[in-house]
């Protein structure tokens, strides 16, 4: 009789043990997915406040000073950067370089610091039939500007896509336009 209601403990024990877990393990997945929402909420929080492609028009004021266009054709830094907006957010990028780069390397050492961080390259080539003059285009993806803007913004390009074009005269990179759905 002993040796039963020991066995009846045992058992009580074993599955009140297994019940703890499995709401334990439901709470570690619940508290898991809490914490992803709350850390992609954080990377667009960041996002937001990012003074490059998909930034908002605030977070170029707080960077590079007085807006001295408009809420939709932005010019900051004596019109060196001119972002155009919709929807508040930087949707194209004109750069016109005050002191023209030497190499590609150094001019987009510069542009990346105006792309998301998660940008990935997909290709690259030069364009020349518009102008004598070289011009570099890359073709970049971006999971986070894919979440900055409608589908529609993408102009039938894989949303999240963008394109960085620079500018070369001569020798010297001399700007770039850096944009969403923009092609040379």
């Amino acid at each position: 009789m002993m040796n039963r209601f020991l066995l009846l403990v045992m058992m009580l024990i074993f599955f009140s043990g297994c019940q703890l877990n499995e709401q334990s393990s439901g709470t570690d997945a619940s508290t898991r997915a809490s914490k992803e929402k709350q850390n992609q909420h954080q990377e667009e929080q960041n996002f937001d406040s990012f003074a490059g492609l998909g930034g908002s028009i605030q977070s170029f004021v707080d960077k590079f000073g007085e807006n001295k266009g408009t809420d939709l054709l932005g010019k900051f830094a004596n019109d060196s950067i001119m972002p155009t907006f919709a929807d508040g957010k930087a949707l194209i990028i004109t750069l016109s370089f005050e002191h023209p780069y030497t190499s590609e390397e150094q001019a987009l050492a510069y542009v990346k610091t105006l792309i998301p961080n998660d940008s990935q390259k997909i290709q690259e080539y030069k364009h020349t039939s518009i102008t004598p003059d070289d011009r570099i285009v890359i073709i970049y993806e971006s999971q986070k500007l894919s979440r900055q803007f409608d589908k529609l913004q993408f102009g039938g390009t894989k949303p999240g896509s963008f394109s960085v074009i620079l500018q070369k005269e001569g020798s010297k990179f001399t700007g770039a336009a850096i944009g969403v759905a923009i092609t040379p």
